[in-house]
């Protein structure tokens, strides 16, 4: 009997411990709503202190990549918060319009964060942070995101 109980033990832990996390590369697509077009991405997180800190890679061509650093926060819903971070400051309500020129690309994040022990995915929106929200030139879309895997040599 206590066999049993400490073999199931092991089995569960062995499972828990296989679970994916939110930390690592992830690697998908972004979708512009306005323009139908779909560009490779990946994302580079970590977690510090509470916070989700990240990186951002999107593939506009073959020899062009838009890099931004990220900050945000999950919350108990495993719902996710994202922003890129733009001069150093992290306070979304320090963005003006000075902050907007010269083609800064200034995006927030809506993520659900599915964990699986086979294939996790951050699936979400995403948007520029204007200072005219009902603008229709405001840029908005999906992001779809897979946890890359560790042997997957593969680019995005």
């Amino acid at each position: 009997m206590k066999f049993n109980i400490l073999i199931c033990l092991l089995l569960t832990a062995g499972a828990l411990s296989a679970q994916n996390g939110l930390e690592g590369l992830w690697t998908g697509s972004i979708i512009d709503k306005s323009t139908g077009e779909t560009l490779p991405v990946e994302l580079y997180l970590t977690l510090e202190k509470g916070y989700i800190k990240g990186m951002s890679y999107i593939h506009i061509s073959k020899d062009s990549v838009i890099t931004q650093e990220l900050v945000g926060k999950m919350y108990q819903d495993r719902s996710i918060y994202m922003r890129e971070v733009t001069d150093g400051e992290y306070g979304i309500d320090n963005i003006t319009p000075e902050t907007l020129e010269g083609g800064k690309y200034v995006r927030k994040y809506q993520f659900e964060f599915k964990r699986s022990i086979w294939e996790s995915s951050l699936n979400g929106f995403w948007q520029e942070i204007t200072p005219t929200p009902f603008s229709v030139e405001r840029k908005l879309g999906q992001i779809k995101l897979e946890r890359k895997k560790s042997g997957d040599s593969s680019r995005v």
